[in-house]
């Protein structure tokens, strides 16, 4: 399922609890034949639609036409857990995704830059596996 508007990201966001302690299981960078990239984000996390595993799925989140992307861990440190989970916001004709550990999700681009881990793009799709 393709989403693009902020009430789709809230949906999201409610069913799958914020992604607040979710595990990223699996981050991939591709570079297509046409020079986009695409980013996408395999995270283990709460869905509030489960009844296996006590609710724990996979969810695939795939990033399409990525302008802009940050990975950066500090020694010591991983984004791997997501303690504060993902915040999706529309940007620039397009949506970011944080999972940097900002507290607040970014409101404007500037915001989205200063955190450790986004990514900008022009729409995102999700998909639930089983966890």
């Amino acid at each position: 399922m393709t989403r693009r508007s902020h009430d789709d990201f809230e949906q999201i966001l409610a069913r799958f609890y914020g992604f607040s302690d979710g595990i990223i299981r699996w981050l991939r960078l591709r570079y297509e034949d046409d020079g986009t990239r695409n980013v996408e984000l395999t995270v283990a996390c709460r869905d509030a639609e489960a009844t296996e595993n006590e609710g724990w799925v996979s969810v695939r989140i795939l990033v399409r036409n990525a302008r802009e992307f940050t990975v950066r861990e500090q020694p010591n440190t991983t984004l791997q857990v997501l303690s504060e989970g993902l915040h999706i916001q529309p940007i620039d004709e397009g949506v970011g995704i944080e999972f940097g550990g900002a507290l607040e999700p970014p409101r404007t681009k500037s915001d989205m830059q200063k955190s450790d881990g986004f990514v900008i793009g022009s729409e995102i799709e999700i998909e639930v596996e089983p966890y």
